[in-house]
């Protein structure tokens, strides 16, 4: 800002005077041009389209163009012009919403036995959204899987001489020939109390026993992913809205050079990782959290531990416009479950 003023000694002192006194001086340019040098060009993501997977993880196609800041606005240049810089990609990975996966069952077989007790049975199938055919049924382990296998009662059993029912484990399939059919001597049918289900009893045991396919919806917690059981082990993560989820390896003893690993997968967050895990700390970008560890032998695993917080302000709501890191989310879904069209 300019201003009128006098000189006053020798040590460059000066004194400030009414602008009046000045009026006969022309006065200073109170702006004047610096940085004349141009800007150097540089790439610029000029527009980002739409996804190409309306759930799950698809690819979002943008436009790069090298561009020079000039008189204060960028301008295209000629791409020559940053051909010694790192162009952007062009093809970015984006998550719309994530899929929702559900178990459906069909109708129950008729009953195993004529008359007395028997068991009947039904098929379950996980479907995606979108598609038409069956999908793999990890894909539904975070969901409570619903019972195939139920007791029945067909009437009670006449003085006449007929076939006595086979076990469950035995039991013939709708349509298949029986023992009577091929000319074995009728029997008297006996009593099969407790002789139902002793077998899906211990299964359901064991599943009720094993924190795969388990969903934890408390605020912290403790999974333990270790010892003897499926080789791929599933689990899901849920809070409210509003929260992300903190997730601590306190343990782990999975064969990296043997294939085995842990996978993280979440909105916005797709991980693969085995080495030197024990120690490490996950964070989501989002209030759920699927985590599946992939083993080939047993007795191996990670013992996990999570917690959840509100979301910091920056946390980002938006899926129509998704940023992700370039290295943190591979190229494609075969990528991070190492095979082609379906988890390993």
């Amino acid at each position: 800002m300019p201003y009128c003023a006098r000189a006053r000694g020798e040590d460059e002192d000066e004194e400030v005077l009414p602008d009046a006194q000045c009026r006969g001086l022309p006065r200073p340019r109170p702006q004047e041009a610096c940085g004349l040098e141009p800007c150097p060009p540089r790439w610029k993501v000029m527009s980002l389209g739409p996804c190409s997977a309306s759930c799950g993880l698809g690819t979002a196609t943008r436009s790069v163009a090298c561009v020079r800041l000039h008189h204060g606005q960028d301008a295209a240049v000629d791409e020559a012009a940053c051909a010694a810089l790192v162009r952007p990609r062009a093809s970015i990975p984006c998550i719309v919403a994530d899929c929702t996966y559900r178990w459906h069952v069909g109708t129950w077989t008729q009953c195993s036995v004529s008359c007395g007790d028997g068991i009947r049975r039904r098929r379950d199938t996980c479907l995606g959204p979108q598609a038409q055919g069956p999908m793999p049924a990890d894909f539904c382990r975070h969901l409570p899987k619903p019972p195939t296998v139920q007791s029945c009662w067909a009437g009670p059993c006449t003085g006449q001489a007929t076939l006595s029912p086979a076990p469950p484990e035995e039991a013939p399939a709708p349509g298949q020939t029986t023992a009577a059919s091929a000319g074995a001597a009728p029997e008297w049918p006996q009593p099969r109390a407790g002789r139902l289900s002793p077998a899906p009893a211990s299964q359901e045991r064991v599943a009720e026993s094993s924190a795969c396919g388990r969903q934890h919806l408390e605020p912290t917690g403790t999974i333990d992913m270790r010892g003897p059981g499926r080789a791929d082990c599933v689990v899901a993560i849920g809070r409210p809205l509003g929260e992300v989820v903190t997730l601590q390896v306190l343990e782990s003893s999975l064969n990296c050079s043997a294939g085995e690993m842990l996978l993280l997968w979440g909105r916005l967050t797709w991980r693969k990782t085995c080495r030197k895990l024990s120690g490490t700390t996950f964070r989501s970008k989002a209030n759920t959290l699927v985590v599946r560890q992939r083993r080939v032998r047993s007795g191996g695993g990670v013992l996990l531990r999570y917690s959840s917080r509100p979301a910091p302000g920056t946390f980002h709501r938006d899926p129509r416009h998704p940023q992700p890191e370039d290295d943190d989310i591979p190229k494609a879904a075969g990528d991070l479950l190492g095979v082609r069209g379906q988890p390993g």
